[in-house]
């Protein structure tokens, strides 16, 4: 079974992880997204799971796949 909450968790951290190494801020990751500030920053802390389609925005930004972006232990190679 999947557990909500790790997975918002992770998926923040996988988020945050992947805009910092782009030497991004949340400003930048949203004008080029499209998405809203206050959404991001509560998606890097873990308090929100994304739609399909702003998962899509996130994936195209960082140029990875919806696997590569799910691939929380690092299996995958980016």
């Amino acid at each position: 079974m999947i557990d909500e909450k790790k997975t918002m968790v992770l998926l923040g951290n996988r988020v945050a992880h992947l805009r910092r190494a782009r030497g991004q801020t949340i400003v930048q990751m949203s004008h080029s997204t499209e998405l809203d500030y206050g959404f991001l920053r509560r998606l890097e802390k873990g308090q929100v799971l994304p739609s399909v389609r702003y998962l899509i925005r996130i994936c195209n930004y960082f140029d990875v796949s919806l696997s590569e972006l799910f691939d929380f232990d690092g299996t995958l190679q980016t």
